[in-house]
């Protein structure tokens, strides 16, 4: 073990050379992130410390704040439906499902389904459908022929 008595006898050069090596270390390590095991098919948000309130919502809510680690969150069968709007994502994350045609995130056409502001994220044995590009909220014209598809959104 390095002490401060031994770190002042080292020359610059053991000390960059140690400083580097702990580097090397660190980077090429086994840093894990986060494993979530989702237990609620609910789009509410939860706690994922707590059984059965571990929703996909608050599973990537949890998984956004470890930067710069990927977590991986795993969903059960079943279908994910998103009443509360699209899943935002800020950091590395892999999604598993069970299988393409038992694991199902649907957005129902309210919102697009998830928005990745930065990372890299993996989806893996699951379908995404049901999102939308556009809003809802649409704000009517009363000059425009077609009010159902009218391009003037709040």
């Amino acid at each position: 073990m390095l002490n401060i008595r031994m770190w002042g006898e080292l020359t610059p050069l053991m000390r960059v050379a140690l400083v580097m090596g702990f580097m090397a270390l660190g980077l090429m390590g086994t840093a894990n992130g986060a494993t979530f095991n989702v237990d609620s098919d609910l789009d509410i948000f939860g706690d994922c410390s707590t059984p059965l309130m571990c929703t996909l919502r608050q599973a990537i809510l949890e998984a956004n704040t470890s930067v710069g680690i990927e977590d991986t969150i795993n969903l059960p069968a079943g279908i994910y439906l998103l009443d509360l709007g699209f899943l935002e994502i800020t950091d590395d994350l892999m999604i598993k499902g069970t299988s393409s045609g038992s694991t199902v995130i649907d957005g129902q056409g309210l919102d697009r389904v998830l928005r990745v502001i930065s990372g890299v994220v993996l989806l893996e044995n699951l379908t995404i459908t049901g999102g939308s590009a556009t809003s809802r909220r649409r704000r009517w014209d009363p000059e425009h022929r077609h009010p159902d598809r009218h391009e003037q959104y709040d």
